[in-house]
């Protein structure tokens, strides 16, 4: 289930440097006004103390996302004269990074937003019937110390993200599993089906959350640089079911807990990388929190925007922000990137599109942070040399949400009360299916064939008794689904239906195994020029694009700040 960190987290909290943000392709750009310009101007020595902050997972106290077409907004702090008028004249160093008296002050562009650009690109909440729903970005671990720590910082509460009302493995006609409790007796009919390899697994889980963790001690420059510092690089090149395979693992617990974790995860199956499915596992365990009134919350907070959940309406715009009423923003544009281009003194143009005129404003350094994928973000590179790796764009697999209040109907899954029905109900497959290529080569509608209507069904809030008793109940569910449900589809699952929402987005890589021969995308692209999202390529969770966030920081500073 799924990324993203704010730029005044990383960029400004973390470099603590004068900010100028464009948006993304059909995105929105947030501008701010002048007076707070003088909070984001620091000194390196700041800046690097601000940074060691976050850099250490001991200081303090993540699927799905939405669309990556407009991935988002990017809170905009301009330069001290603040919009797209230049600087006052200023000493320039042969690297065009300016000295205005006060320190050095960098222009930085961040092309995009989301959890690593700023704001909300797949993180999306909304209100159903007086429930905050998440859309996208729905869950993070106790161990993300990043995520957690925004949260921690700007008073946000945090709740589980699941009940314990047990699980279910569905597989079209009837349920291979059905736990609605975890007593000793449901532990000892798993133990009795999978044997001992839940435990096996929960101890691989361990040592890859110890792995992961030597991320936030050691920065990496690049995807291969990340894999090598938590010795996971062997899990991006194999698939599960060949990893599961060498390991002797249990075949039934493959083919229903771990892929029913890896389709409502990322709504693939035992095919993807070993690593996404180590990914998907992690998220499927008890320690996992969602923000109370929303996960979009940490962005809108870290922007300074008072935001409260919107209501659902049954067509959801994508890439959009509601009004601001407050904080710090003044201004909310939408605008279309076009090119960036690289200066002979080694700084760079951005060239956007905002009502109706088209602009040129010059930066020290840019930040991609939304995935270059089709022409959801096309972009003209001029006089830039992309990697090959970056210049090929990986497909996404674009996921269905529906959200449907009503009474469901527990005989479609073969029972006669809604309490028989677990809470959360995961999918498999008669046989594991790979992902169906994409009709064109940098399409992002790849999708994970499947011969039953939905990946996963869910209940999220329990409403009023139909009866008395409790017997029958009317809730608020939640469907992944690889296509958008039909209401002939949706109708044989409840008795009754009151409102149904609908959103898709292209939520995260076809994560394919990467053969070994196979660069990643780069994320220093060159000096001055950083690919957030190259980070996906590998796994797709908020903590992920979090730590690309922070890490691209400190080449900034290694690249800017430091003679």
């Amino acid at each position: 289930m799924q990324l993203k960190i704010s730029t005044r987290l990383v960029l400004l909290a973390l470099l603590a440097l004068s900010l100028a943000l464009v948006a993304a392709q059909d995105a929105t750009l947030i501008a701010k006004p002048n007076a707070a310009t003088a909070t984001t101007e620091h000194n390196a020595h700041d800046a690097a103390h601000a940074r060691d902050k976050y850099a250490d997972p001991g200081h303090e106290t993540e699927s799905e996302i939405a669309d990556t077409t407009a991935a988002g907004a990017a809170a905009a702090a301009a330069d001290a004269r603040g919009g797209d008028t230049p600087p006052p004249p200023a000493s320039t160093d042969s690297d065009g990074v300016r000295d205005h008296g006060r320190g050095v002050v960098l222009r930085v562009a961040i092309v995009g937003g989301g959890i690593g650009g700023s704001l909300c690109g797949r993180l999306t909440s909304y209100l159903v019937n007086g429930t905050v729903v998440e859309f996208g970005g729905a869950i993070f671990h106790e161990t993300n110390s990043i995520i957690d720590t925004i949260r921690s910082e700007y008073g946000l509460q945090r709740v589980k993200a699941f009940d314990d009302d047990g699980f279910g493995v569905w597989n079209g006609t009837h349920f291979a599993v059905r736990a609605t409790d975890l007593s000793l007796w449901t532990k000892l009919e798993l133990l009795w089906r999978y044997r001992f390899a839940p435990v096996y697994a929960q101890w691989e889980s361990q040592s890859f959350l110890r792995s992961f963790k030597k991320l936030y001690k050691t920065p990496f420059h690049s995807v291969e640089e990340l894999l090598d510092i938590a010795k996971i690089d062997p899990l991006a090149r194999v698939s599960m079911a060949d990893w599961l395979k060498t390991h002797k693992y249990n075949k039934q617990f493959g083919t229903e807990l771990v892929e029913g974790a890896t389709r409502i995860n990322y709504g693939q199956n035992l095919h993807m990388s070993a690593l996404g499915a180590w990914v998907s596992l992690v998220g499927s365990e008890d320690s996992v929190y969602a923000v109370v009134n929303g996960n979009e919350q940490l962005c809108y907070k870290i922007a300074g925007i008072d935001h409260a959940p919107v209501q659902a309406s049954a067509g959801i715009p994508t890439g959009t922000l509601p009004p601001v009423t407050s904080g710090k923003l003044q201004t909310v544009r939408t605008a279309t990137v076009r090119a960036i281009s690289s200066r002979p003194n080694g700084r760079y143009s951005v060239t956007y599109e905002r009502g109706g005129h088209t602009v040129q404003s010059t930066f020290d350094a840019v930040v991609i942070a939304t995935p270059l994928v089709s022409t959801a973000t096309n972009i003209t590179f001029e006089a830039i040399d992309l990697p090959p790796s970056t210049s090929q764009r990986r497909p996404y697999q674009r996921t269905f949400v529906t959200i449907v209040h009503g009474e469901v109907n527990p005989a479609y899954f073969g029972l006669e009360t809604p309490r028989q029905l677990p809470a959360t109900v995961i999918t498999t497959e008669p046989q594991s299916n790979a992902p169906v290529a994409p009709a064109e080569p940098n399409s992002i509608s790849g999708v994970t064939t499947s011969q039953l209507p939905f990946t996963s069904f869910s209940l999220l809030h329990r409403r009023d008794n139909v009866t008395s008793d409790g017997t029958r109940f009317e809730g608020v569910y939640k469907f992944f689904s690889p296509v958008e449900l039909s209401a002939a589809q949706i109708a044989p699952v409840f008795r009754v239906v009151r409102d149904v929402f609908r959103k898709n987005f292209a939520a995260y890589p076809i994560l394919s195994p990467t053969p070994s021969e196979t660069p990643f995308p780069s994320i220093r692209v060159q000096k001055g020029l950083y690919y957030l999202n190259a980070i996906e390529s590998a796994a797709s969770a908020m903590e992920m694009e979090a730590l690309s966030a922070r890490s691209i920081a400190k080449m900034i500073e290694e690249d800017f700040l430091k003679w």
